[in-house]
């Protein structure tokens, strides 16, 4: 791999799915292989209160050039991305902006609404329960229908952590160790 590329792995899907655990344990994979690499959650690049959609957008990609900026400067060229990313042209064209010299692998996870709810409710302690959980299935119908037969898609119900991350690795292309 060229010094300046830089490969992204995108692990997509609606909130609850169990994106943020499938980034930790695709991280935990990497570091038992001895492969460097970076792991952030795009929620983190966002969190201020109002924004409209122009100054969330334009948030996102200052913060995300910043972040990789500074671990680039470290060496590093793998990045798991976890965020919702529904549309993946925009979601492709916003990380390649910036973040220069960047491939996109995505995976996206589902699960069933029942599921969902379920993770939901199990994690949303707060207030926001209900609002949350409608978010989700809206998500979770809007991506069933943009990736219906698709290849990049990873059923997480019923599935071990460590074999999505496995699935995951694979995808991205980090599974062999040449290319460390």
């Amino acid at each position: 791999m060229p010094e300046s590329h830089v490969h992204v792995l995108a692990v997509a899907g609606p909130a609850g799915v169990g994106k943020s655990t499938l980034g930790w344990e695709i991280s935990a994979q990497l570091r038992q292989a001895g492969m460097a690499h970076v792991v952030l959650d795009s929620d983190e690049l966002d969190r201020a209160w109002p924004l409209s959609d122009a100054e969330q957008e334009a948030l996102n990609r200052a913060n995300l050039s910043a972040f990789w900026a500074n671990v680039s400067a470290l060496g590093h060229s793998r990045l798991i991305l976890v965020g919702v990313f529904l549309n993946p042209e925009a979601s492709r064209d916003w990380i390649e902006t910036a973040i220069p010299h960047a491939s996109v692998t995505r995976v996206v996870l589902e699960a069933s609404d029942d599921e969902l709810e379920r993770r939901v409710r199990a994690r949303e302690i707060g207030s926001g329960v209900e609002d949350q959980l409608r978010r989700t299935l809206a998500q979770a119908r809007r991506f069933r229908r943009r990736t219906a037969g698709m290849p990049d898609v990873l059923d997480t119900e019923g599935a071990a952590v460590a074999d999505l991350a496995r699935q995951a690795i694979e995808r991205a292309g980090w599974a062999d160790p040449s290319s460390h």
